[in-house]
């Protein structure tokens, strides 16, 4: 990665402080202490120019507040664990749980990053990138990051819906058979749309499905949508027992959020292409 240059621009990005300390956590298998403003500027060294010490200080007093913000989201937990000493559960020392694993060793960018998170999806699905989705996925990375679990997945079922009506966008666009295309946009529901283009898209060739579009595009268009989208219709009604979505639950749903996206542009690119 290339050095961050901070300066004056940069002082107050805590998005981009956040995603260094993440960064570092998946790279220096060693660092498991809250350090000095000395000791954060050596450890960050690789990653960051410091222009000037109110830089440093800056710089440091963000990191601080990250490294809070992981405690409170259950990425580490402060203390290195394992005995009765005082070490073992306060800090400086930390330790990064199961959970924080996973989210540092992911290939992808997480929700944890919410800027990083959707400057991803502008870039991997362009043609969803529209006011309604992006701002309801705004503030479902919003409740994830403040761990309102049950609220981010809600949020991001919405989101998934109005990608999907995208991509309805686009098929009506891609029919060839205006009246084919009228029948289809004048269907009653997204459970009805949603339906159709999973049909056209099993009569396609299985040879267009092999070589023309991604592996997995089946299971996404049938599955990864109806997942999202029914997760968000059930904890939009009332229910008898309140719904209890945990961390670990809401974080898959955003990965397969992702997903879901990814497979959406690359079938949405074939019908502009191709036509279905």
């Amino acid at each position: 990665m290339e050095k961050i240059q901070l300066g004056n621009a940069e002082q107050n990005d805590l998005d981009l402080v956040r995603r260094l300390v993440l960064l570092r956590l998946r790279e220096d298998k060693a660092w498991r202490q809250a350090e000095s403003r000395a000791h954060f500027v050596v450890g960050f060294k690789q990653y960051v120019d410091f222009r000037s010490e109110s830089d440093q200080e800056r710089f440091f007093e963000l990191a601080d507040t990250v490294l809070w913000e992981l405690v409170t989201l259950g990425v580490i937990l402060p203390g290195m664990g394992g005995g009765p000493s005082p070490q073992a559960f306060n800090l400086p020392h930390f330790r990064i749980t199961d959970y924080g694993q996973k989210i540092i060793e992911a290939e992808r960018i997480t929700p944890h990053d919410p800027s990083g998170y959707l400057s991803d999806i502008r870039k991997s699905a362009s043609t969803f990138v529209t006011p309604v989705m992006m701002g309801y996925l705004g503030e479902a990375l919003q409740c994830f990051t403040r761990g309102c679990n049950t609220a981010a997945v809600l949020l991001l079922g919405v989101s998934a819906e109005a990608a999907f009506l995208e991509v309805c966008r686009v098929v009506a666009i891609s029919l060839q058979n205006s009246n084919e295309r009228s029948r289809f946009e004048t269907m009653d529901g997204v459970k009805k749309k949603h339906r159709w283009i999973v049909h056209r898209y099993e009569q396609l060739p299985a040879s267009t499905r092999r070589d023309m579009l991604p592996d997995g595009l089946d299971i996404t268009l049938t599955g990864i949508y109806d997942l999202i989208r029914r997760q968000r219709n059930e904890l939009g009604h009332p229910q008898l027992l309140s719904p209890n979505i945990d961390r670990e639950h809401a974080f898959a749903h955003f990965q397969l959020f992702q997903t879901f996206l990814r497979d959406a542009q690359a079938f949405a690119e074939f019908c502009q292409t191709n036509g279905i």
